[in-house]
C-alpha cells in the first residue's frame, strides 16, 4: 500500500467508528419515519408546488400515507423480499411509495429516465421487480416494449394514468391507495406487522450505476449503511442543525440524491422541497431558502453562468465595473488564503464592504443565504468556481465518492477545505491509494457488494476488504485527496506519455459556452480535444454579443464563439505542462447528454462513445 493515513485534524479513526455505531445502534430507515411521525408529527415534511400554491404534508400525513400505499402493495400481493421499481420525477408521491415499499418488507430500485429500453428491461429483469410504479403514459408507452420479457412482473401503477388504459395488471395511483386503505380497515396492524420485520442489515435499495461501459452493476445498501452515512455526515459537519429544509431535484436513481437529500431528511427530521422540472430549481431554492443543498458541479457551473450573464446585463456602467472589480478582490483574497496568506487591512476593509452591498444581494438573489453547507459532488468542479463562490460568502464544498460507498468517502469540511483536492476521508472512513495510483476505500460506508453478482464483488475488494474503486488519486502531505478520474479513461499517448483527461476538462467545462469536452490521445502523437456547447447557456450567451442564433450548429461555426473557446482552451493550456496541452480541437454542431449517449446520466463523458461518433473529426485532427 502506499499513502495510508488518516488526517491529522481528526481522533483516532476506532474511536470515530465506535462514536458512530453507537449513535447508528440498531435503528432502520422504518425507526426514523415513525420516530419522525411520533415526536415531529407537526413539522413539514414533503412540500410542492400545484396551481393552487405550495402545498405541504407533515411528518404525521407522510407516515400516513406511506401505510396506506404499503398496504396497497401487500393486498396486491407484493410480498416481503420483492423489488418494487420506481421511473419517476420528484414528486411527493415518489418519496411516499419508496418508503411504502420498505415499510412493506420489499426493496425499492429507482430507474433513470433517460434510460434505453434495453437497459430497462436488462434492470427490471436483473433484480426481478414485480411491481413498477411510473408517473405517466409516456412511460407506460415505454414498459409496454418490455413486458412480454419480464416474466416476474405482475403489476404496473400509473400515477397520471388515463381511466382508458387501466386493464388487468395496470393500474392507477388512486387505485393503489385506495386497496391500501380498505385492507387497513380490515387489517389495521397490517404493515405494522411487516415493517416490525425489517432488519438494519436488511437490503434497503439496490443502486444500478450508470456506468461509461457496459451495463451497469445493482450495488446494495443496507439500512445500517444509509445511516452511517447520516451519523458520520454529523461529525463532519457538526455545526449544521436538524430540521434542515432541503430541495430535491435529481433523479432518485442517483445514490447521492437519495443519501444527501431522501435519506438524510428522516435522520434530521428536515423538510424536502420537491422540483420536477429542471427549469424550476432556480426560482425554488429562492422560495425555499435551503439551509443545505446538494449539487452536480454541473449546476453550480449554471449558477455562476446565470450570475455572471445578469452582472453583464447591468445597464449602469460603473455599477457593472464596480461588480466586476468586487468579484477580482474577492477571488484573489481567496486564492491567498488557500496559499496560507493573510489579507492586508485595505482588502480585508474593502470585503466586508463589498460583502455587505454586494455580496449578500448576491446570495439572496440566488436563495443561498442560508446554506450552512453546500456540496458539490457527482463530477469534479472547477477550483475557480470553488474560488468564485468562496469569495461570495457560499460555503461550498467538495466531495468525492461512489455509489459502492453511499456515494460518499471523502470531503473538504469547514476547518480543512483544499481547492483543487476532495479533502479527507469522512469520518470512520480510510483512503488509501496502491502503487498503480488506484483509490482504495474502505469502512462502514462501503457495500457489501453487487446484487446478484459474485464475481463482481469479488473482484471489487482485495483480500484486506479494500474497495477498488477503479478511480485514480493522489494523496499529498497533509492526506488530501485528488481525483484524477477513472482508471479506465487514462490516456496513453505513442509517446509514452499517461494523461489523465479529467483534469483539463474540468478546467473547460464551466466556461460559458462551453458545455463538455473530451480529450484524445490514445496512440497519438499529442493531445486534442472535441468540445461541445452548452445547449441550455450557449444562446443566451450568443445573444448577449448580438449573434442572431440559437442553433447550436450555427454556432458551432460561428467566429465569436470560436475565438471564446479558442480563449478557454488557452487558458486551460496555460496552467499544464507542455506534453499535456491541447494541440488541436473541434467545437461538434450537437450538444451532448445521457439520452443521445455520450454522457452518462451523471454527465460524466462516454469517452468510447464519443470517439466513436466522431471517428472522421478526429482524424481530420490528426491529418496534418
Amino acid at each position: 500500500m502506499a499513502t495510508l493515513f488518516r488526517p491529522r485534524y481528526k481522533r483516532g479513526i476506532e474511536r470515530e467508528r465506535r462514536e458512530i455505531d453507537e449513535a447508528v445502534g440498531d435503528l432502520t430507515i422504518v425507526d426514523l419515519l415513525d420516530r419522525n411521525a411520533l415526536h415531529h408529527g407537526h413539522l413539514p415534511a414533503l412540500e410542492w408546488m400545484t396551481r393552487d400554491g405550495l402545498q405541504t404534508i407533515t411528518w404525521a400525513a407522510y407516515r400516513e400515507r406511506v401505510t396506506e400505499v404499503a398496504a396497497g402493495f401487500l393486498a396486491l400481493g407484493i410480498e416481503g423480499g420483492a423489488f418494487v421499481g420506481f421511473m419517476m420525477g420528484i414528486r411527493a408521491e415518489h418519496f411516499v411509495a419508496d418508503l411504502a415499499a420498505v415499510y412493506a418488507g420489499a426493496f425499492p430500485v429507482s430507474f433513470y429516465e433517460t434510460l434505453t429500453v434495453a437497459e430497462m428491461r436488462y434492470i427490471a429483469a436483473h433484480c426481478e421487480a414485480e411491481v413498477l410504479v411510473m408517473e405517466h403514459e409516456k412511460h407506460l408507452d415505454r414498459w409496454e416494449q418490455v413486458i412480454g420479457d419480464l416474466a416476474h412482473l405482475q403489476l404496473l401503477v400509473v400515477l397520471d394514468l388515463p381511466p382508458e388504459r387501466a386493464r388487468d395488471g395496470v393500474i392507477s395511483w388512486g387505485r393503489l391507495v385506495a386497496e391500501g386503505i380498505g385492507a387497513l380497515e380490515e387489517d389495521p396492524g397490517l404493515v405494522d406487522r411487516s415493517s416490525a420485520e425489517v432488519t438494519q442489515e436488511d437490503l434497503l435499495t439496490v443502486s444500478y450505476t450508470p456506468g461509461t461501459t457496459g451495463m451497469p452493476k445493482g450495488v446494495m445498501t443496507s439500512h445500517r449503511q444509509a445511516i452511517w452515512l447520516i451519523e458520520c455526515s454529523r461529525l463532519a459537519f457538526p455545526h449544521v442543525k436538524p430540521h434542515l429544509r432541503l430541495i430535491s431535484y435529481l433523479t432518485l436513481a442517483h445514490i447521492g440524491e437519495r443519501m444527501a437529500v431522501h435519506y438524510y431528511s428522516l435522520c434530521v427530521a428536515g423538510s424536502i422541497r420537491c422540483i420536477p422540472r429542471p427549469d424550476e430549481v432556480v426560482e425554488g431554492i429562492r422560495s425555499t431558502r435551503p439551509t443545505a443543498f446538494f449539487a452536480p458541479a454541473r449546476v453550480w457551473e449554471t449558477f455562476h453562468a446565470y450570475l455572471m450573464a445578469g452582472l453583464e446585463e447591468e445597464p449602469n456602467a460603473r455599477k457593472r465595473a464596480t461588480a466586476f472589480e468586487a468579484m477580482e478582490l474577492a477571488v484573489r483574497v481567496r486564492r491567498k488564503e488557500q496559499a496560507g496568506e493573510r489579507p492586508g487591512m485595505v482588502e480585508a476593509a474593502k470585503l466586508r464592504l463589498y460583502d455587505r452591498v454586494l455580496f449578500s444581494k448576491i446570495r439572496e438573489g440566488l436563495g443561498l443565504e442560508e446554506v450552512e453547507v453546500g456540496i458539490s459532488a457527482g463530477a469534479p468542479i472547477s477550483s475557480d468556481l470553488l474560488h468564485f463562490f468562496a469569495a461570495i460568502g457560499v460555503p461550498l464544498f467538495e466531495l468525492y465518492g461512489l455509489t459502492e460507498a453511499c456515494g460518499t468517502g471523502c470531503t473538504n469540511l469547514p476547518e480543512s477545505n483544499r481547492f483543487g483536492t476532495v479533502g479527507h476521508p469522512m469520518p470512520g472512513m480510510e483512503i488509501t491509494t496502491d502503487d498503480r495510483g488506484e483509490i482504495l476505500m474502505r469502512g462502514g460506508l462501503v457495500t457489501n457488494g453487487y446484487y446478484r453478482d459474485p464475481e463482481a464483488t469479488r473482484q471489487a475488494f482485495d483480500a484486506d476488504g479494500w474497495l477498488r474503486t477503479g478511480d485514480l488519486g493522489r494523496i499529498d502531505a497533509d492526506g488530501f485527496l485528488t481525483y484524477l478520474g477513472r482508471k479506465e479513461d487514462q490516456i496513453r499517448t505513442s509517446r509514452g506519455l499517461y494523461v489523465a483527461p479529467l483534469n483539463l476538462e474540468t478546467m473547460i467545462n464551466w466556461r460559458t459556452p462551453v458545455g463538455s469536452g473530451c480529450l484524445v490521445g490514445a496512440g497519438r502523437e499529442y493531445l486534442t480535444m472535441l468540445i461541445s456547447l452548452d445547449p441550455d447557456l450557449a444562446p443566451g450567451w450568443a445573444t448577449r454579443r448580438g449573434i442572431d442564433s440559437d442553433d447550436l450548429a450555427d454556432l458551432s461555426r460561428t467566429q465569436q464563439v470560436l475565438d471564446e473557446v479558442a480563449g478557454v482552451v488557452e487558458s486551460a493550456n496555460n496552467r499544464v505542462g507542455s506534453l499535456e496541452r491541447i494541440q488541436d480541437w473541434r467545437v461538434v454542431p450537437e450538444a451532448w447528454s445521457p439520452a443521445t449517449g455520450e454522457l452518462s446520466h451523471t454527465s460524466r463523458v462516454r469517452r468510447h462513445v464519443v470517439l466513436d461518433r466522431y471517428a472522421d473529426l478526429i482524424d481530420e485532427m490528426y491529418a496534418g
